[in-house]
C-alpha cells in the first residue's frame, strides 16, 4: 500500500479542505493507498478528521516561514515511509519544498491550485512553483490551469481535476430557528457563503441588496461567514440605511444545511475558484445569480444553468436577481438544468475515480 501525507496549513475550514477531506474519505474502502494528514495545530477541520478516523498529525505555525512546519514534515515522511506529499495550499507548498532537500528522492511531490490568483514576477515565485521535486500541479478549473500555464515552464505538469460533491451525504436541512428567525413566513431569503475579504466583494452584495429592497422590502440577507472585513461591512450596511435587512450570522459549520431556506444564492467575488457551495446550490435547486468572474463561467451558463452579471455590477445583480423572483417558470428552468449538470459531471463519485487514476498513474510512471 502506498503512503500519501496530505498537507494543508490553513487555520480555518475552506472549500479547498473541506474537498480534500470529502475526497479522503473516498478512498476509505480500498487497499491501494493510505491517506495521513498533516494539519496546522488546533485547525478547524480536526473535528471532522477525528469523526471520519483519518489519521492526521498536527504543527504549530506562526508565521509563512514556520521551520516547525519544516522539520515536521521530513520527520513524518521518513517515520511512516510516504510515497506521495499532497500540498494542498501554497504557504504549505513552501514548506514542503524547503524540506525537500531533506526527502528522499523516490518521494513525490504534487500540489492542487485552487486559486485563480496571477502569480506575481518574483524570483521566490518563480523557484517555488517551478520546483524540480514538483511532479504535478492540480488545477480544480481550467481557467485556473491557464494561468498557472503563464508562469509553469514544464506545461506537462499540469492537469485539470474538477471538485465535485457526494450526492448520498448531502444532509437534512437544519432548523433556520438555530441561526435565524424570521419575521414572518414570506419573508424572502437571500444568501451567501464567503470569508469578509476583498475578493468575495461584499460591499456589492450590499449596494445589490439595496436596489433589491426597491422592490422586494420584504427580503432579508444572509452573510454565512467571517474575516476581517466584518466591522467594515457592518458599518457600511448602516450607513446606507439597509442594516436591520443585512445579517452577518458569522462562521457555521456545515453551512450548506441551510440552504433550502434561500429562495437566492448570491455571489459577488472579484475573485473566485469554483466554490463548493456553487454546487450544493445547484443540486438543492437552489438558484444562483453571480458575477461573471475567474472559472464560475465554467459552470454558469447565463440563463441555463444560473444568471451571470459583470464584477461590480449592482445594477445587473440585482435586476437578474428580481428577474428571477418574478419568473418562477424561470427558476424551475434553471434549477432544474443546474442540478442535471451537477449529477452528470460533478458528483464525488467521479471525483474519487479521477483521483484514484492520477494516484494510480504517478506511481506507475
Amino acid at each position: 500500500m502506498k503512503k500519501i501525507l496530505h498537507i494543508t496549513s490553513i487555520k480555518e475550514l475552506r472549500g479547498g479542505d473541506i474537498q480534500m477531506l470529502n475526497v479522503i474519505k473516498q478512498f476509505k474502502n480500498q487497499k491501494k493507498f493510505e491517506n495521513i494528514v498533516l494539519v496546522r495545530k488546533n485547525a478547524v477541520i480536526i473535528s471532522d478528521l477525528i469523526k471520519e478516523k483519518i489519521p492526521y498529525y498536527e504543527v504549530p505555525r506562526a508565521n509563512n516561514f514556520d521551520l516547525r512546519f519544516v522539520y515536521k514534515i521530513i520527520k513524518l515522511v521518513k517515520k511512516l515511509s510516504i510515497d506521495i506529499i499532497h500540498v494542498h495550499d501554497s504557504t504549505a507548498l513552501t514548506f514542503t519544498l524547503a524540506s525537500s532537500y531533506f526527502l528522499p528522492k523516490r518521494v513525490m511531490i504534487i500540489y492542487s491550485r485552487k486559486s485563480n490568483n496571477i502569480i506575481k514576477n518574483k524570483k521566490l515565485n518563480h523557484w517555488k512553483y517551478n520546483h524540480k521535486r514538483i511532479s504535478k500541479i492540480i488545477c480544480v478549473t481550467k481557467i485556473i490551469e491557464k494561468v498557472m500555464g503563464n508562469s509553469i515552464e514544464d506545461q506537462s505538469k499540469l492537469i485539470t481535476i474538477y471538485d465535485g460533491i457526494s450526492l448520498t451525504e448531502q444532509s437534512a436541512a437544519l432548523p433556520l430557528e438555530s441561526i435565524y428567525k424570521k419575521s414572518n413566513e414570506n419573508e424572502i431569503l437571500i444568501g451567501t457563503f464567503a470569508s469578509l475579504t476583498k475578493a468575495k466583494d461584499l460591499f456589492t452584495f450590499i449596494d445589490t441588496a439595496k436596489k433589491i429592497l426597491i422592490y422586494y422590502s420584504n427580503t432579508h440577507f444572509l452573510i454565512f461567514g467571517d474575516g476581517e472585513l466584518k466591522d467594515d461591512l457592518k458599518k457600511y450596511s448602516k450607513e446606507i440605511g439597509i442594516e436591520n435587512h443585512i445579517h452577518f450570522l458569522g462562521f457555521v459549520n456545515h453551512a450548506s444545511q441551510y440552504l433550502n431556506y434561500l429562495n437566492i444564492y448570491l455571489i459577488t467575488s472579484i475573485r473566485e475558484g469554483i466554490p463548493l457551495s456553487l454546487f450544493e446550490a445547484f443540486y438543492k435547486k437552489v438558484p444562483v445569480v453571480s458575477t461573471n468572474v475567474s472559472s464560475i463561467p465554467e459552470i454558469i451558463v447565463d440563463g441555463e444553468t444560473g444568471m451571470l452579471c459583470e464584477v461590480k455590477d449592482s445594477n445587473s445583480l440585482a435586476s437578474k436577481t428580481i428577474q428571477l423572483l418574478n419568473n418562477p417558470e424561470l427558476c424551475k428552468k434553471i434549477t432544474t438544468n443546474a442540478n442535471n449538470l451537477i449529477k452528470e459531471k460533478f458528483t464525488l463519485d467521479i471525483v474519487y475515480k479521477n483521483y484514484y487514476a492520477f494516484y494510480k498513474n504517478l506511481i506507475k510512471n
